[in-house]
């Protein structure tokens, strides 16, 4: 299955959709495994509609890596010492 991002706006239409019908049958309709309507049925009872609609969903990513100055002056100085070796490197790949 595709991955696919819901607002928590949309899950709670779709967890209104599944008690009108089935889980089986509303995650269907949105294109998502069964199980995941359960996890959120879950969260929604144990959270409250309040909460469970202001949640935030954690997206953990690489983000802004940053380095130290003394840190970037070294890389800076031994690619300036080896310039050679990084024109070799893009040739051959």
């Amino acid at each position: 299955m595709e991955k696919r991002n819901f607002t928590q706006k949309q899950k709670i239409a779709i967890l209104k959709g599944a008690k009108k019908t089935t889980v089986r049958y509303a995650a269907k309709v949105a294109g998502i495994h069964d199980t995941t309507v359960y996890d959120w049925r879950r969260q929604f009872e144990a959270m409250g509609k309040e909460a469970f609609l202001v949640y935030q969903v954690s997206k953990p990513g690489r983000g802004l890596k940053q380095i130290s100055p003394e840190k970037e002056q070294a890389v800076l100085k031994e690619w300036e010492n080896n310039s050679g070796y990084v024109w070799r490197l893009k040739t051959f790949f």
